[in-house]
């Protein structure tokens, strides 16, 4: 069955959206509402009568005989390739006298858009003058369309170092204070702190990384030196995924399903 492109909503956040406007961003990941566990023997997309949906098969025994056991992953909050991911994210509706009075800000990079007054967008535009969450932005204010050119399923985990820096991760400075920090004693101490605030999985996870890489990282806070190539890309990504996750029971160590997709970036064909 031939699908339609079809355009999915996508959220990101302010730091998300600035690495989608800088080309660092051309991929995302998020986990599967319900997760299939272990033990899965196959993946496959099945799109001849509904549409596109991800399934899976597991081992199943009845009766003495095993046998391959189909079920669903359901439907990719990113379609298929040749979709296209439409960014929603924090936004304003403002006005200003003379002929474009109408306009969109964008809080990640402060760029106002003009947009022609709609009757139907009228109850967004005089409802206030206050920052909407990115929940919240109906398709006309989006200003960001992704063409889908990859979509995959894979376990957390299963993210490489150059996968990471495509989620728009440049290096591991997720949480980590701006430098130069002139003291490199307070440097220590800020990382040391800065990992203190960790839930307890996190930094078990940080600790693998080894007293050479803190006393590196503190070392680059101080003003001097590169930052420890132990500390990869994905080392800041799983911290960032335990940030929005953890608390969701979908945390790195827990190591989910996700759903994963690439974009082209912005700007290019």
């Amino acid at each position: 069955m031939t699908t339609q492109a079809t355009e999915h909503p996508a959220l990101f956040n302010d730091d998300m959206v600035r690495a989608i406007l800088s080309g660092m961003k051309t991929q995302t990941r998020r986990p599967i509402k319900t997760q299939p566990g272990n033990g899965i023997s196959s993946l496959f997309v099945d799109d001849t009568e509904v549409g596109p949906r991800w399934q899976y098969q597991v081992p199943v025994e009845a009766e003495g005989v095993v046998f391959n056991e189909t079920r669903q992953l359901g439907r990719c909050p990113f379609g298929v390739p040749g979709d296209t991911l439409w960014v929603r994210e924090a936004w304003r509706p403002c006005y200003s006298s003379g002929p474009l009075n109408w306009h969109v800000l964008y809080r990640a990079d402060g760029v106002r858009i003009h947009r022609e007054e709609r009757e139907a967008d009228l109850k967004y535009m005089r409802s206030g003058d206050h920052w909407r969450p990115s929940i919240h932005m109906p398709r006309w204010a989006s200003r960001i369309n992704l063409p889908v050119t990859r979509v995959w399923v894979e376990r957390i985990q299963d993210i490489t170092d150059e996968d990471a820096a495509a989620e728009g991760l440049s290096e591991f400075t997720i949480g980590l204070p701006k430098r130069p920090v002139t003291n490199g004693f307070v440097a220590a101490s800020m990382v040391l702190g800065f990992c203190n605030t960790l839930p307890r999985s996190r930094r078990r996870f940080l600790a693998t990384c080894g007293s050479a890489a803190f006393a590196g990282v503190a070392g680059w806070l101080a003003g001097g030196g590169n930052f420890p190539q132990s500390l990869t890309c994905r080392h800041g990504f799983a911290l960032l995924w335990d940030s929005i996750y953890a608390d969701k029971g979908l945390g790195w160590d827990v190591n989910p399903w996700v759903f994963a997709s690439s974009f082209r970036q912005l700007g290019k064909s």
